[in-house]
């Protein structure tokens, strides 16, 4: 089956391959608390979606070093602040004590630390920092997919494929193969 697609086109060409839907953004939660005995086994699957996503952040920064593109250093530093954020940010450590006090899940956690941290960059005078929220987030949504569904199976998109997502970083773009994707449909984004 083929469908056509309508929108306003930010790059020259044509684009033919499998469509392959991303669906990220807000996974469904389970609602459910810990028991005392599950808090090590939780803190550990925290720790490993962590550095699960460090290696994936690491691979494709390696991956953008090798290229001459114009642009590609914004989007190095780009992976530089989101792996920094892995190193020993607020949201983490909130989460991590939420799951070891409060008995949540690490997804529950993350959410719920999210949600703390959001609350105060609303209230920040300056319009750049409180943007910067958007960089906390983006760790935060990586993190609750690495727990909660399969996003390592994202990652590698068989070759020819079109990305049919709401919308998709340059941060994200940059994790998959080189040469797998050769289309993008995004409903929201630009040229920018």
């Amino acid at each position: 089956m083929s469908k056509i697609f309508t929108g306003i086109g930010v790059s020259q060409g044509v684009a033919l391959g499998t469509a392959v839907t991303m669906n990220r953004g807000q996974p469904l939660i389970d609602q459910g608390s810990l028991v005392e005995s599950d808090i090590s086994q939780e803190i550990e699957r925290f720790h490993g979606a962590q550095k699960q996503l460090k290696d994936d952040l690491d691979r494709a920064r390696k991956r953008l070093q090798k290229q001459v593109t114009p642009g590609i250093d914004e989007l190095i530093s780009l992976m530089d602040v989101q792996i920094g954020f892995l190193r020993n940010s607020r949201l983490l450590r909130i989460a991590e004590q939420a799951i070891q006090e409060k008995l949540m899940s690490a997804p529950m956690a993350i959410q719920s630390a999210l949600a703390d941290i959001k609350v105060i960059y609303d209230n920040m005078t300056d319009p750049y920092l409180a943007s910067r929220f958007q960089d906390i987030e983006a760790v935060a949504h990586r993190l609750l997919n690495i727990l909660v569904i399969d996003e390592e199976a994202l990652w590698h998109l068989p070759k020819g494929s079109v990305l049919v997502a709401h919308d998709i970083s340059p941060a994200d773009m940059a994790c998959f193969e080189p040469g797998h994707v050769v289309g993008l449909v995004a409903e929201t984004g630009g040229l920018q």
